[in-house]
């Protein structure tokens, strides 16, 4: 009896072990942004040590530490995660693949505080992979005028949609569409959250006593 019992629970632990490793595997990976776009250019991104607190999370991406705020502050610069995006790609997570687009860098040494905002593309023929804030406000402007036939699903961000704003019809979008019904080629929204960041452009140039560390 003994004997059985102890196999049992052996059993059992085992299964408790695998069924973990299983729902581990099922969870993204914590992966952090080290990169953004600005003007085009690639440049570093480093967000802030986080000891505490919760962090900014879009799929597998870390984003830092998020400092959340109801809403965004004219004298924070902004940083864009435009969906889909070819710079941060993960298999398993595509829908996850993202650009970030910083719109201005701030002077000085330091950390700033980032808004983030999504911007989700709507329209199918716009085959951009957008880097830098001016193309991306500019398609914002542009005139989407989906067919009869269009669904929703044929968004390229449509699963974003879906899981981040619970948009998952066309009819869901009505008070983002223009006067004349037509919506926004890519359609951004304040995420609601901040991160704290610094950023280093390589194209900067150093100062002599930065050159010399």
């Amino acid at each position: 009896m003994r004997h059985s019992r102890k196999k049992v629970f052996g059993l059992a632990a085992a299964f408790l072990c695998l069924a973990g490793s299983l729902d581990a595997r099922k969870q993204p990976a914590s992966i952090p942004v080290r990169h953004a776009f600005f003007q085009g250019r690639v440049v570093d991104f480093v967000p802030a040590h986080v000891s505490r607190g919760e962090s900014f999370q879009f799929g597998p991406w870390n984003f830092g530490r998020k400092i959340s705020r109801p809403r965004p502050q004219d004298q924070h610069p902004n940083l864009y995660i435009v969906v889909p995006g070819g710079q941060n790609t993960r298999q398993g997570f595509e829908r996850y693949s993202h650009n970030c687009i910083l719109n201005w860098l701030p002077k000085g040494e330091g950390s700033a505080d980032w808004d983030i905002y999504y911007a989700f593309i709507l329209d199918p023929t716009l085959e951009i992979d957008f880097r830098s804030e001016k193309e991306l406000l500019i398609a914002a402007q542009e005139v989407f005028a989906p067919a009869p036939t269009f669904r929703l699903e044929q968004s390229p961000a449509f699963a974003m949609l879906k899981e981040q704003l619970n948009i998952s019809s066309l009819e869901s979008l009505s008070k983002y569409r223009h006067p004349d019904g037509t919506l926004p080629g890519v359609l951004i929204v304040p995420a609601r959250a901040t991160v704290r960041a610094t950023v280093d452009d390589p194209a900067e140039p150093k100062s002599a006593a930065d050159a010399r560390r």
